[in-house]
């Protein structure tokens, strides 16, 4: 059985919803409630599989038009950050992720959706403090926790779906494949009450959703949505529902736990504890935990993989002959000095092994790797880098890791190159030798091009692959 712990950080509020897992069912076990910040802090350095949710007003939801042929992470990156840059967001500020939702009517152009959060924020910047490389899970906002869960039960619909709680209302309208709207806002209510029923706070809920209702409607009038869903503290209002409903003319109804994944909740428990759920099972996309972390977790669950093995091995070797632990020195030693002298080996090769971006994947796909077809896979690309920057053209590439992609069948390095010219003429100089340098060490480097005659810009990615034999 395990156990996740689902964290939703609102403003000065902290608490923790215990979840288990029992083969693929999810159930719940515990509600646990933080006084401060620290307290919640020195709790979870000692747990596992941590979630954690915001409810984060300001947030970023935009989408860009780009040339359908550029394909790089890289470059589409580059292209957003330019396009935030240009809408006066500042991009160290942020943390975006990216998808490509549709093809445009233009053929030659493809649309990506863009979510971002603010490092900046209060809340942001006290959940990397509750997250170490052990612990991380996903990290999120409400309102895409709800959109990925209501996406997953409306699997064939147009959905409008509602999250309402004390303090806050969350709004998401979407399908399975694209995100149309979001909203999450604070709530003042006139009347000051804690009391979520009482009949003045149910009229400015009614208001407030059939307000951003009625708004979505117009704005997608091309949009037919199939039902709305009311969840959270109202889920089962059907005073509310009936209302609403009779003012907005669409179904309205609450997520409701399938049998499939939430047999084990009830329609109360799923609704009180959707968004930590939602955060829980959250799409790779919506989550914004840093990749430094998402790294360190996955090189540590590589090491202790190994684990096991080892402390079989160990018992096992107290049991048979020291012949066979001979054996087994023998081939520990061998996988030691593969390791070393392909550590040892890069400096050699004018690279710094503290400057390699990915260097925790590249030792660990050592252990996958066949003996030392891996050191000659990285002497080989050194010495096509050093063809290339033989050519008498400014162009000087850097053998690095940022971009090294290791798998079953092989692995992959692209280097990604930005060149500026003054005059036209230099630039078409540096496009032919470039074309020549592909003709000569085309069977060692895919090179491609892309080049603007009006801004005298060259961005050239240079791919070396190797399989395995």
């Amino acid at each position: 059985m395990s156990k996740y712990y689902c964290v939703k950080l609102v403003k000065d509020t902290y608490s923790c919803v215990v979840l288990k897992n029992n083969f693929a069912h999810l159930s719940y076990l515990e509600t646990l409630i933080f006084s401060t910040f620290d307290e919640l802090s020195v709790f979870l350095k000692s747990q596992n599989n941590v979630s954690l949710s915001l409810f984060q007003p300001d947030f970023i939801e935009t989408s860009i038009e780009i040339q359908s042929s550029i394909t790089s992470h890289d470059v589409i990156s580059d292209l957003i950050k330019t396009k935030l840059t240009n809408d006066q967001i500042d991009t160290s500020n942020v943390y975006f992720s990216f998808n490509k939702i549709k093809e445009t009517k233009k053929l030659d152009k493809a649309k990506y959706k863009i979510y971002g959060i603010y490092k900046n924020n209060d809340l942001y910047k006290k959940s990397l403090n509750l997250l170490s490389n052990k612990n991380c899970g996903n990290l999120s906002l409400e309102v895409f926790a709800l959109y990925d869960i209501a996406k997953k039960i409306h699997t064939d619909k147009n959905f409008l779906s509602i999250y309402i709680s004390n303090y806050s209302l969350t709004i998401v309208a979407g399908n399975t494949n694209n995100i149309l709207f979001l909203r999450s806002k604070y709530l003042t209510f006139t009347e000051n009450t804690e009391d979520i029923t009482s009949k003045e706070r149910n009229r400015q809920f009614i208001e407030e959703v059939v307000k951003n209702t009625l708004y979505i409607k117009e704005k997608m009038r091309d949009v037919k949505f199939d039902i709305l869903t009311i969840n959270g503290a109202l889920y089962d209002n059907s005073e509310v529902f009936e209302n609403i409903s009779q003012q907005i003319e669409i179904k309205v109804s609450s997520l409701k736990p399938n049998n499939k994944d939430f047999k084990e909740f009830t329609p109360e428990k799923f609704n009180q504890y959707l968004i930590e759920i939602g955060t829980l099972r959250l799409e790779s996309r919506f989550n914004f935990t840093p990749n430094s972390l998402k790294a360190k977790k996955e090189f540590n669950s590589v090491l202790n993989f190994y684990i096991p093995f080892l402390i079989v091995l160990i018992g096992f070797f107290s049991y048979n002959s020291y012949s066979n632990y001979q054996q087994y020195s023998h081939t520990k030693i061998q996988y030691d000095n593969l390791s070393n002298k392909i550590l040892q080996t890069l400096p050699n090769l004018g690279i710094d092994k503290n400057n390699i971006s990915n260097l925790n994947l590249f030792v660990a796909s050592i252990k996958s790797s066949d003996e030392f077809n891996v050191l000659n896979y990285i002497t080989s690309i050194k010495k096509s880098i050093d063809k290339i920057n033989s050519y008498d053209f400014d162009l000087k590439l850097k053998l690095d890791f940022k971009n090294f992609i290791w798998t079953n069948s092989g692995a992959g390095i692209t280097i990604y190159e930005s060149n500026n010219f003054k005059e036209l003429l230099e630039f078409n100089i540096f496009i032919n030798k470039l074309k020549r340098v592909e003709n000569e060490l085309g069977k060692e480097v895919i090179i491609t091009v892309k080049s603007d005659p009006k801004s005298l810009i060259v961005k050239s990615t240079f791919t070396f692959e190797w399989n395995k034999k």
